[in-house]
């Protein structure tokens, strides 16, 4: 769904992560591109009422990839900063990521095989037994 807020959407030139921060009277938002995998901040014009629409924001990097943000109809614009790390800080970021994302497939792996040898060993509840709620 991509519908265009009534402001536009302006870039701000790229900070380091440390510098990077929303401007008073807007909600920041950390969004990661799905092509290049670099985070930047999505500002975006706070209020308490209004309608809500969903944007498409460029990433600032690469370009090549959109994310939708969610914003409320505004005459402000929708600010978009990049964060700008060294070649080295970039490659950390990645292999942090990269470790997160092993450390959680390792920990629904292991969830998986208990749940299994459980079902197997018949400790747990299975599809044929029937809950006392169920109807008879």
């Amino acid at each position: 769904m991509t519908t265009m807020p009534a402001g536009p959407v302006i870039e701000v030139p790229a900070a380091t992560p440390s510098q990077v921060e929303a401007p008073a009277g807007y909600r920041g938002v950390w969004e990661e591109c799905s092509a290049c995998h670099r985070d930047f901040l999505v500002s975006t014009p706070q209020g308490a009422q209004g309608t809500g629409l969903a944007i498409d924001v460029p990433c600032p990097h690469c370009r090549s990839s959109r994310s939708e943000v969610a914003v409320l109809v505004s005459d402000k614009p929708v600010f978009v900063q990049a964060t700008q790390r060294s070649w080295v800080g970039w490659q950390a970021r990645g292999v942090r990521r990269a470790v997160r994302e092993a450390r959680t497939n390792l920990r629904i792996g292991t969830y998986k095989t208990v749940w299994r040898a459980k079902a197997l060993v018949g400790l747990s509840k299975s599809v044929d037994s029937k809950s006392e709620r169920s109807p008879k």
